[in-house]
């Protein structure tokens, strides 16, 4: 029997600054994943996992914008794996402002150590000697010994189900799903890898820094994503207005 791959999008916690997926219109940081994912040959489907408290507003925008029967929502880790079997696979992806390609995805789907293991991606710090945790109230700063710190505010693994098992309890119980899947031992961290493929956006000088670093390495595959979906969520807001308008007279 041929083993499934089921993409889960674990969405940030209650936090509303990490939170991309409210509005979907206003991060199409998200959005290009979300397409990019379903664009992935091999992914049967993607599994949101939420907040419960936020499931509604989030089930309301994925809705507007991706009115696709392979994405659906949870608020359990295993919930979303129950009907998996053991030998199933799971492309796992952290949503705190994620920029991944579509070829780095599909290296990740493809690899063969997948089979054994998972791949983490961290972006490095510009602040030399911290190392920075997402937790719900924001940023935890604390000192380490190396020279540049990691941060795991974006990541994306590939592992059988049954690697995932014995770690539910503790994703359950921790705000921060990638660091607690790296404390279990599952991800190991590429961070070479990562510089190119990952930035979290929290201000506008991180959005100009970032669109630096694509022009400077000629992404074209993420530039057209991203003015493609600008110009289409443009064009739906501009036909949106000019209904209420109609309807207002």
């Amino acid at each position: 029997m041929e083993k499934r791959l089921v993409a889960v999008v674990a969405a940030a916690r209650a936090n509303p600054v990490f939170h991309p997926l409210i509005p979907l219109a206003h991060n199409p940081c998200l959005c290009i994943l979300l397409e990019t994912v379903l664009s992935v040959s091999g992914v049967e489907e993607i599994r949101v996992l939420a907040h419960p408290e936020q499931k509604a507003v989030i089930q309301t925008e994925l809705n507007r914008w991706f009115p696709e029967e392979r994405i659906s929502i949870h608020t359990r880790w295993d919930d979303a794996l129950r009907d998996l079997g053991d030998d199933d696979r799971v492309l796992v992806v952290q949503t705190e402002f994620p920029l991944l390609s579509r070829s780095t995805l599909l290296q990740l789907t493809r690899d063969e150590r997948s089979d054994d293991g998972a791949v983490l991606l961290a972006s490095r710090l510009r602040n030399h000697g911290l190392y920075t945790g997402l937790t719900d109230d924001g940023f935890r700063r604390y000192p380490d010994n190396d020279q540049e710190g990691t941060t795991c505010f974006c990541g994306a693994a590939v592992a059988p189900v049954r690697s995932f098992v014995p770690i539910l309890s503790l994703l359950e119980e921790d705000a921060d799903h990638v660091v607690a899947m790296e404390r279990a031992g599952l991800l190991w961290l590429s961070p070479a890898t990562a510089a190119k493929e990952c930035a979290v956006l929290r201000s506008h000088e991180d959005k100009n820094y970032l669109e630096e670093v694509y022009m400077e390495n000629r992404n074209a595959d993420f530039i057209y994503q991203f003015y493609s979906l600008w110009k289409r969520c443009s064009l739906i807001e501009s036909r949106l207005e000019s209904l209420e308008e109609k309807m207002s007279r």
